[in-house]
């Protein structure tokens, strides 16, 4: 959060927001772990060389898949995480972590619902969930560029282990 942010926030939206990101530490240790190794999903690119020595070109496909599953198995472990964070945030007063959550998002300039929303749930059903009716009428999901990303990164990844491939034949000089 920015200190603009903080500064917007009166005091009972600030507990609220306080209670929902104290509701996070209270995770299990596993779920942290798997925050980092999701965020940094490039790790998985190290065995690519291993795997392309093992199983030539087919040992790229495991790779990817993981690299690209991972991510997403979390997000959806993480959007869980997140509802229940937002019970908590909502537990004193649904509307003040209401606005606090509008707030956010126009800070921010995120829309109220993604069409793939990542590891938290979209506003509009966030704020559905702390019992309090929206202002405005649900929105059409925001286009993302994930299918874009997800296949430039294919794309690349495939370049690299090509890359790899051919170096691994040279050998060493």
């Amino acid at each position: 959060m920015s200190w603009e942010l903080v500064r917007d926030l009166d005091p009972a939206e600030m507990d609220a927001v306080l209670l929902h990101e104290l509701d996070h530490l209270r995770e299990p240790a596993l779920l942290t772990v798997a925050r980092v190794v999701a965020t940094n999903a490039t790790w998985v690119l190290v065995f690519l060389k291993p795997a392309t020595s093992a199983f030539g070109p087919f040992g790229i496909g495991p790779i990817f898949l993981a690299w690209i599953l991972i991510p997403q198995g979390f997000a959806r472990w993480s959007r869980r995480a997140e509802r229940k964070a937002d019970a908590q945030g909502s537990s004193v007063s649904p509307t003040a972590y209401a606005t606090a959550l509008l707030r956010i998002h126009q800070r921010g300039l995120i829309p109220a619902v993604l069409e793939h929303p990542g590891t938290h749930p979209n506003l509009y059903d966030r704020l559905l969930a702390c019992g309090v009716t929206p202002d405005f009428e649900r929105p059409k999901p925001a286009i993302t560029l994930t299918l874009l990303a997800t296949l430039t990164s294919v794309a690349f990844g495939l370049l690299l282990a090509w890359s790899l491939r051919e170096w691994a034949k040279a050998g060493p000089e």
